[in-house]
């Protein structure tokens, strides 16, 4: 029997590494058997100066997971295309345009390659893929609050997906920003959420077809 175990990837503020930790594969059937959660030797990977956030894609669609890696000091974002076996071959690096903070990966443009959404303290850089770890040169949009994180949802059901920021300035602002059709967001809205903002997620939480914040 073949089990499918998650891996665990760590940030690491030690300049320039990310550790790779893999899961021990259990050999007991029970669930008493598999509570102690253990971890293999871990992999240290080269992975830019000062990570700030992670997000595990298939980036060249060979069916096999890659790192996208945020660095802040650097301004960059990076590539780490996976070969299968728990490694990753050396990063491919692209100029986030500035010190970001968070990002968000979706195929904006449904042209078949993923692009990343990074979020900066007052604009957003969007890239879109190239199907090989590279990207286009960012399209940028300014915010109007101090932008603390980023996610993307489909919000007016046109099966595109859009982006929303959460805001800590200006008392906590929601800024919203509307898909094209074309990975494009010339439509831009926002709304107070009355405390300060510091974290979003989207989810349908009520049920009734459309995406909450």
């Amino acid at each position: 029997m073949k089990f499918n175990w998650l891996d665990l990837i760590r940030n690491c503020f030690r300049p320039g590494r990310r550790k790779v930790g893999r899961r021990v594969r259990y050999s007991g059937e029970h669930l008493e058997a598999r509570q102690l959660l253990t971890m293999l030797a871990p992999v240290s990977v080269a992975a830019g100066t000062t990570p700030t956030e992670v997000e595990i894609r298939d980036f060249n669609g060979d069916g096999i997971n890659d790192i996208a890696e945020l660095n802040s000091s650097a301004s960059t974002l990076s590539i780490l295309l996976g070969n299968g076996d728990g490694t990753f071959q050396s990063p491919i690096d692209t100029s986030s345009g500035g010190r970001g903070s968070t990002m968000a990966v979706t195929d904006f443009n449904h042209d078949g390659y993923l692009d990343v959404a990074v979020n900066h303290a007052t604009k957003i850089d969007v890239f879109h893929g190239r199907g090989d770890g590279s990207f286009d040169l960012p399209s940028v949009y300014f915010v109007g609050a101090t932008a603390n994180d980023i996610e993307v949802g489909d919000f007016n059901g046109d099966g595109y997906d859009d982006i929303v920021t959460a805001s800590f300035s200006y008392g906590g602002t929601t800024e919203y920003y509307q898909n094209d059709g074309f990975g494009h967001f010339p439509t831009h809205h926002n709304s107070s959420i009355g405390p300060t903002g510091l974290h979003v997620e989207i989810g349908d939480v009520d049920g009734d077809g459309y995406e909450d914040l």
